[in-house]
């Protein structure tokens, strides 16, 4: 944080910070001729493919009409430094948008034995907690996203570091020999870029504390993830304002909002064309689309949460097993229970030491088969983003239920708000749950019932930090009867296990709030054994 509070300025409305050196003194070798050889290997690729040629040429001439790069001068080029590094680079597409080319350097390619990377510190994480800004964004009625276009490259770095950021092009043709351009921005890929464009944004908001109501200061250092922002406000006329200054006080650090959705047609209406998710819908008559919210989607006309499987072809290995079960990204456990009962078969294969890609056997095979058959009713599932619902009063008191569950498989907790309105009420929701494999070394039911405990107030712990809704009790529940006796006796000693599992507990909560559920009635149950899919339905006890 030194290097960065010595180096940042603001200059040309953007801010300005040096690369993140881990040398007082860094020596870089010269490294054009690996540069060369990678062009060479992306020019071979542009005869085999010239449309991939003349989307890439159109990314770097975007880059250096809208300032993020330059081409140097002859004396320039001439000029050598002892941090002269030229950047490989190579194109990504994304195949959910057909067409798109993105240019990445390759910041970790070595040469002579170090890379770019390697000398660069990483920095302090600014991030916030994604399951964080996913339990904001559920908060209340009207909800809205938004991102930071090109969020690095509006961060500039300083002039003595972008030496370091050399790189190849041929601009009049792959037929002529390549110039030399250097990146005057932060690019993506650099192990220190995510800490500098993350403290560009908070810098954003410190330099403007003054000039800008609290909840928009708090929603860039609260409701944002990286590049994008989540928040949720009780009505529009809350949202409508909140959103045009958010704008207002991006654009004082250089950075553009856009790609704005929302469950509120009044709100996109006030949302300027060039900002909007999709300009071209008509309020009055289409469909609120399905949108991205932090790789989770997220249906802003029925305003709920959605899932979508992987379709591709993985085979019966343990690789292929690890591929299927990764893709279904859910950070809030939605799925958890469906998704544990794979993970249990993935721990069976380590333990039986199974290969990457050896195939399994039969008794394994149909197992995984009969998951995967399944799998493609994760589509079907929708979960309400609001924990609210309309009929509560504005005036609704809350508690956090958190429930926690043992099993000769694993482990889980899970936790709900509970609302109770003047009127009485009542509305529960989920929040988060989280499973966990039994260790490999196995564990005793009672250690791991008390394990799911420690869980629960970790989990507990983490939504209450997060959480904006006022608490007014948090309650604890579990159906072992051996747990709640070793939480309750404050008097007697236990063995190390158990004595640092109860201490753990007792630093954020009271014996008072644990209290006997019956294991029929646990949520928690579900978390620790896992479900079929069919069995998440209306009423399930998950959510």
């Amino acid at each position: 944080m030194n290097l960065i509070s010595n180096s940042i300025c603001k200059h040309g409305g953007h801010y300005e910070m040096g690369l993140l050196w881990k040398s007082d003194n860094p020596v870089l070798p010269y490294n054009r001729t690996l540069a060369e050889a990678r062009l060479q290997h992306l020019k071979r690729r542009f005869l085999r493919d010239p449309e991939l040629e003349v989307k890439y040429k159109a990314v770097i001439e975007d880059c250096v009409t809208k300032g993020y790069a330059r081409k140097l001068t002859k004396e320039e080029a001439a000029t050598v430094s002892k941090t002269t590094w030229f950047l490989p680079y190579y194109p990504v597409s994304n195949p959910s948008k057909s067409g798109k080319v993105r240019v990445m350097f390759d910041v970790a390619a070595r040469f002579s034995g170090t890379s770019l990377n390697e000398q660069l510190l990483q920095g302090p994480s600014l991030t916030n907690d994604l399951s964080g800004v996913l339990i904001h964004f559920r908060e209340e009625e009207i909800a809205f996203s938004t991102d930071i276009e090109g969020m690095f490259y509006q961060t500039r770095v300083t002039p003595n570091d972008t030496d370091s950021l050399r790189f190849l092009w041929w601009p009049k043709g792959i037929d002529v020999p390549p110039e030399e351009y250097k990146m005057l921005v932060h690019i993506f890929g650099a192990k220190s870029s995510p800490c500098c464009a993350n403290k560009a944004l908070s810098m954003t908001a410190q330099d403007n504390e003054e000039n800008y109501p609290p909840k928009v200061i708090r929603t860039v250092r609260r409701n944002f993830y990286v590049d994008d922002v989540l928040k949720s406000v009780p009505n529009t006329d809350q949202a409508i304002p909140l959103a045009s200054d958010l704008m207002k006080l991006l654009r004082e650090g250089g950075f553009r909002l856009t790609k704005f959705a929302s469950n509120s047609r009044e709100l996109l209406a006030s949302i300027p064309p060039a900002s909007k998710a999709n300009p071209k819908l008509d309020l009055d008559l289409d469909q609120l689309p399905l949108e991205r919210a932090l790789g989770v989607y997220w249906d802003a006309q029925s305003d709920t949460f959605k899932f979508k499987a992987l379709q591709a072809y993985k085979p019966s290995t343990k690789r292929g097993v690890l591929s299927v079960v990764s893709s279904l990204f859910d950070p809030l456990a939605f799925l958890s229970p469906f998704v544990f009962t794979a993970k249990i078969l993935l721990q069976e294969l380590w333990r039986q030491k199974f290969s990457w890609d050896q195939e399994i056997p039969e008794l394994y095979s149909s197992l995984w088969q009969k998951w995967l058959q399944g799998l493609p009713y994760v589509t079907t599932i929708e979960i309400p983003r609001c924990y609210k619902t309309q009929c509560l009063s504005a005036q609704a008191t809350v508690q956090l239920h958190n429930f926690s569950d043992a099993s000769r498989h694993g482990y889980a907790a899970v936790s709900y708000p509970r609302f109770v309105d003047e009127q009485g009420v009542i509305h529960c929701s989920f929040v988060m749950g989280r499973t966990r494999n039994v260790p490999i070394k196995e564990w005793t039911i009672p250690r791991l019932e008390l394990q799911a405990t420690v869980l629960a107030v970790r989990l507990s712990n983490s939504i209450l930090k997060e959480l904006d809704l006022q608490v007014d009790g948090t309650f604890f529940w579990s159906d072992s009867m051996t747990s709640l006796q070793y939480i309750k006796n404050q008097i007697r000693r236990f063995q190390t296990f158990v004595a640092n599992r109860v201490a753990e507990t007792h630093e954020s909560t009271t014996p008072e709030q644990w209290h006997l559920v019956p294991g029929g009635m646990n949520p928690a149950d579900e978390g620790s054994r896992g479900v079929t899919i069919q069995h998440f339905q209306p009423g399930c006890r998950w959510w």
